[in-house]
Formats: C-alpha cells, structure tokens, sequence
C-alpha cells in the first residue's frame, strides 16, 4: 500500500513494507529523491510512520491518501 501526501500541488509517497525479514519505511520526495529506513519489527516501522505522519501534517502536507 501507498500512501501520499499533497501540499501545493507536490506529492511525497511513502510505503511500509516488509523486506527480507525487516520492515522498511520507504519515502519518495517531491523532486524524486528516496530515503529508506529499516527496522527490526513491524511495531519500530509503525512509530517512525506515526512520526512522519505528524511531521507532515505540521509542516502543512495533507494526507495520507492511501493507493493500492
């Protein structure tokens, strides 16, 4: 599932996946550029989400919209 974020007619993608045994949180910015962070459990990839989430929202990105 993905799952974006609209601010001024940009977009940041995001996705949360399970890689070879770890879980990642993958994020694609408006101008393309990629981050990727990696975690032991699903519960650490969750809280770092939450955190994105609410660092988007403060900075005045909406979302997410959720993509299949």
């Amino acid at each position: 599932m993905f799952y974006f974020f609209e601010k001024e007619q940009q977009y940041i993608r995001c996705e949360i996946k399970e890689e070879a045994g770890r879980w990642e949180v993958l994020r694609v910015e408006p101008d393309g550029a990629e981050q990727v962070e990696s975690f032991h459990t699903s519960q650490a990839a969750f809280a770092r989400w939450q955190e994105l989430q609410a660092g988007f929202k403060h900075d005045g990105w909406f979302g997410p919209y959720g993509r299949d």
